[in-house]
């Protein structure tokens, strides 16, 4: 867990352990630092400069960036999703309760801008293919990291400082 994460989880079950009378078992969970900084988003010069990078070294990488600015899915949800998860004719994206964060579904929009492109790479393929598969089975989604990997190298390269994510490209698809 994060720090953040880890230390609220501490503070609920303080609280539910001190109602049924165990809270001394909470003694010895201290909270730990947590990064109270948000994810920068990219400026409208950076995320030129990002986009032209990955289109040119990392295709796959650049596509699930754009999900993630033009339809806000997060990494973790965005890696399980499958052809079938594509609603064609309202152009949206069903998330599903069971890989969504917050185990709720939800339908994701797909705006017209970026529409072209997900037909292009997905229309053709079947249903149960994953959006991202694993490069070593096909029918296994992307490894847990290996976007994120991907991306700080990609951000290394071009001498980023560590302050932006790749969780970034929700938060610039939210300021655009």
């Amino acid at each position: 867990l994060g720090g953040t994460t880890y230390n609220k989880c501490i503070v609920v079950l303080r609280c539910c352990l001190r109602a049924a009378g165990y809270e001394y078992l909470m003694a010895d969970a201290k909270p730990v630092k947590a990064q109270s900084q948000p994810h920068l988003y990219f400026q409208t010069n950076q995320r030129r400069q990002l986009t032209r990078h990955m289109a040119k070294h990392d295709p796959q990488l650049l596509l699930f960036c754009e999900f993630m600015f033009y339809s806000f899915i997060r990494p973790g949800e965005l890696r399980l999703l499958q052809v079938g998860d594509i609603l064609w004719d309202t152009m949206e994206i069903r998330v599903h309760g069971t890989i969504a964060k917050n185990r709720e579904s939800d339908i994701c929009i797909i705006p017209d801008c970026f529409a072209d492109t997900v037909e292009q790479h997905y229309y053709h393929l079947p249903t149960s293919e994953y959006l991202f598969p694993s490069t070593v089975r096909n029918d296994r989604p992307i490894g847990t990291s290996s976007m994120g990997r991907r991306h700080r190298k990609m951000l290394r390269s071009l001498k980023y400082d560590g302050r932006h994510t790749m969780y970034s490209w929700r938060h610039t698809g939210a300021v655009a």
